[in-house]
């Protein structure tokens, strides 16, 4: 509906012989759903992480990021075709770490179909 908010805390602990994957994570997310606007349904999108590896002997104190994430995903629902509407979703990413070659920007643009239903 117009105007919902959702939101929600997770905790992931992922235990693995890759080093890139062992790791603890707490993320926050959050999204706003504003209703329809003319003929566009969009929501805005957030997130923060904190993510701790914990198997990286490269650096002294271990490796830990942090992520923030803000986005907006654009239904068109006056445009069905056999219960699938087009969706446009739009982010930006940018994680600091203590380990400066893992700091990164990311940004993507993707189209997709979505059931109606």
């Amino acid at each position: 509906g117009a105007g919902r908010v959702s939101y929600a805390a997770v905790f992931n602990n992922a235990w693995s012989d890759s080093g890139p994957a062992d790791a603890a994570a707490t993320t926050l997310r959050a999204n706003w759903a504003l209703g329809q606007i003319g003929p566009l349904r969009p929501t805005l999108t957030g997130s923060l992480e904190r993510r701790v590896y914990h198997k990286f002997a490269t650096a002294v104190d271990g490796r830990r990021d942090s992520t923030a994430a803000l986005g907006v995903n654009v239904v068109f629902p006056t445009y069905s075709y056999y219960g699938f509407v087009p969706q446009l979703a739009i982010q930006a990413r940018r994680t600091w770490s203590n380990v400066d070659i893992y700091d990164r920007n990311a940004y993507s643009i993707g189209l997709t179909a979505v059931s109606r239903f």
